[in-house]
């Protein structure tokens, strides 16, 4: 486990650490809510029509005050309801405030309060857009993968000499390399491509975090899963051809993010 940048062994420092944890696993939950939507409709992040645009009420389009905004709890207080008091809140909000809680708060008691782990927290919001537009046969935009890309970079060069960089780089080329000869080997014998370029970049960004000697775990179990999906999708064709017809909706972001999680948190 790498060092923590505090001295979590005093209790009162402990206590105040986890209550920021906590705070900030909802604030980061609450971002990832505002950011999903509006990465789904293709929409800037911080206006509308190029105006300054704060949060609203998606249903009745009614600005939110600050005590509706408050994760989880102002969906509870307000009973489900929304701002206008008609309309129910959509049980998305508290699921997405919810689950960035409880990742922020592993990814800490696991690997300890440190750069690595606070970088890895801080690009949950991207991450889990990243999940919801995969999900939805979207592309992930180039927003979110360099911002990705630069929590990653930043945290590791903030980490140093703990970090080995240039392991980290050639993981990201391996991921990188594997993910775009997959990408070919799919064009090739497929009449419909299993994923996009942006998941060869999800991939070099994931590289990057897990480094050269884990990377190879990564590629083996993500082979896997690819190999057991076209042995699933092949039973929905009554005649097989010899052009293998792939399945454009599958949730590549979802299981590749779901590997780097259980290798990263494991070693």
């Amino acid at each position: 486990m790498s060092a923590s940048f505090v001295d979590v062994n005093d209790p009162v420092i402990s206590l105040i650490l986890w209550c920021g944890v906590f705070i900030l696993g909802l604030c980061l939950g609450s971002f990832s809510s505002a950011i999903i939507p509006r990465e789904t409709n293709g929409q800037s992040w911080f206006s509308v029509s190029g105006l300054s645009s704060r949060s609203h009420c998606s249903i009745c389009q009614k600005t939110l005050s600050w005590r509706e905004l408050i994760p989880v709890f102002s969906y509870l207080i307000q009973r489900r309801k929304c701002a206008c008091g008609q309309h129910p809140i959509s049980t998305f909000y508290p699921v997405i405030e919810i689950t960035a809680l409880i990742l922020t708060s592993f990814i800490f008691a696991v690997k300890g309060f440190n750069f690595l782990s606070l970088g890895l927290v801080l690009s949950l919001p991207f991450f889990m857009s990243s999940v919801w537009l995969n999900a939805h046969n979207q592309f992930i935009s180039d927003r979110v993968l360099i911002i990705l890309a630069y929590l990653a970079v930043g945290a590791c060069l903030l980490h140093l000499p703990d970090v080995d960089l240039w392991a980290s780089i050639y993981g990201a080329m391996i991921a990188g390399g594997a993910g775009a000869a997959a990408k070919y080997i799919g064009y090739r014998f497929s009449s419909a491509p299993l994923f996009g370029w942006d998941i060869v970049k999800l991939w070099v960004i994931i590289g990057f975090w897990l480094g050269l000697l884990i990377i190879g775990y990564f590629l083996f179990l993500m082979g896997l899963l690819g190999m057991l999906w076209i042995l699933a999708q092949s039973k929905k064709f009554q005649t097989l051809t010899p052009r293998f017809r792939g399945h454009s909706f599958f949730p590549y972001a979802f299981w590749s993010l779901s590997v780097f999680y259980l290798l990263y948190l494991w070693f």
